[in-house]
């Protein structure tokens, strides 16, 4: 899960709350960025404004379920804070706090699933015109990889999609590596619609045919919502 400041991507409405023991707080909102994932929850750090509204110092930081309210963890920043006074008047009034940070939260899920540019990059359009796929990173960004942790080994996935909106194949072609490594593990053909799949290219000998049952009874949602995504660019910018 990557946290991004809402400030990051929109002009925030900060938010100034006057608690009973501690005045003139800003509250500034992290928001979860994978338009795929359903964690619904905000990190909200605490901080004390002077006369001048400068940030003097910070209070704590918060996650917050985005439906219930509850705390999910904290950190006490500044440790002469009474931070159990904070979190229970903040959990009091929380019903007055809910709406914004819900609809902030909806406002960042819908940016990092939303195409920024209005054209295509050149490089992309050539891998289209020659029957390539495109990898869903270098329209969507580095910040929402795949990441699969699988017999205490950890694997970077890269996505790749036909963008032809003419063509119906509902594959993806997956390219599976140990971070930081030069060269893929492995690569493999997924059809999104019957999990039926073809190794591509083998790095390694490694016997991947179970790793590759555990992406995809994982991230078949994620790797269906991408498709849609890099077919609908495809609809928009060659059609």
């Amino acid at each position: 899960m990557n946290m991004v400041p809402f400030h990051h991507i929109d002009k925030p409405n900060y938010l100034v709350i006057q608690f009973k023991d501690y005045k003139n707080i800003l509250m500034l909102e992290n928001y979860c960025s994978d338009p795929d994932c359903n964690c619904n929850e905000v990190l909200l750090n605490f901080a004390q404004l002077n006369e001048e509204n400068k940030i003097t110092n910070n209070l704590l930081n918060l996650k917050i379920d985005l439906k219930s309210g509850q705390v999910l963890d904290k950190t006490v920043v500044d440790p002469s804070v009474n931070a159990g006074a904070i979190i229970g008047e903040f959990n009091q009034h929380f019903y007055q706090f809910s709406d914004h940070l819900n609809e902030n939260n909806e406002k960042v899920k819908h940016y990092f699933s939303t195409y920024q540019d209005i054209t295509l990059p050149d490089d992309v359009t050539s891998l289209i015109t020659g029957n390539n796929c495109v990898d869903y990173q270098k329209l969507f960004g580095k910040i929402n990889q795949i990441i699969i942790d699988y017999n205490d080994e950890s694997y970077l996935i890269e996505d790749q999609y036909c963008m032809k909106p003419t063509c119906l194949c509902n594959e993806v072609i997956l390219v599976v590596y140990k971070p930081n490594a030069q060269r893929s593990e492995f690569i493999f053909r997924l059809d999104i619609t019957t999990n039926k799949y073809e190794i591509l290219k083998y790095n390694s000998d490694d016997d991947h045919n179970e790793l590759i049952n555990y992406i995809i009874e994982n991230k078949i949602p994620v790797l269906k919502a991408r498709y849609e995504r890099m077919k609908e660019l495809g609809e928009k910018f060659l059609s």
